[in-house]
């Protein structure tokens, strides 16, 4: 297993953002086909944005030539590096995947000079909050309802950790 930014082709990051959208029950609470719609105005948005930033960076996990999770970086002006998308397919989920692209965010945003580190979780999303305990994060925020797409809204929990 490699873990490796994303610098220019986005169809590996795309296709299996795409796959996880329908069949991961995290990833929102919505139906799958709006999940679709608004990963698409979500990537269009976005993916420019992510490219053209040097303190942005995607990663994708893969094992062999296939795509198995993904992640993202974003380091904001407050020297706070926001994680997020971070996916793995169900049969590699425990198996340090997650881990892997956690660490190869949070190595960037230490190389960006951030500060602390962050992410947003569903509250029913125990896996996600074990690793970054794990990880030592710590819940900054309870319970926040936060806007999503298309009038939807998201419940989570922002988590944070100093980085050092």
């Amino acid at each position: 297993m490699e873990i490796q930014p994303i610098n220019s082709d986005v169809s590996a990051y795309r296709t299996l953002r795409q796959q996880l959208f329908t069949t991961d029950p995290f990833t929102c609470n919505a139906d799958p086909a709006i999940a679709l719609q608004s990963n698409d105005e979500f990537w269009n948005i976005n993916n420019k944005r992510c490219l053209d930033n040097p303190d942005n960076q995607r990663f994708i996990a893969w094992d062999n030539e296939t795509p198995i999770g993904v992640a993202n970086v974003l380091k904001h002006n407050t020297g706070t590096a926001e994680i997020g998308g971070l996916y793995v397919l169900p049969p590699y989920r425990r198996q340090k995947v997650g881990s892997l692209l956690l660490a190869s965010c949070i190595d960037f945003a230490l190389q960006r000079h951030a500060h602390r580190a962050a992410g947003w979780l569903l509250d029913e999303n125990t896996a996600a909050q074990e690793l970054l305990s794990a990880c030592n994060f710590e819940l900054a925020l309870p319970m926040q309802t936060r806007p999503w797409w298309n009038g939807m809204y998201k419940i989570e929990k922002l988590w944070a950790t100093k980085l050092t």
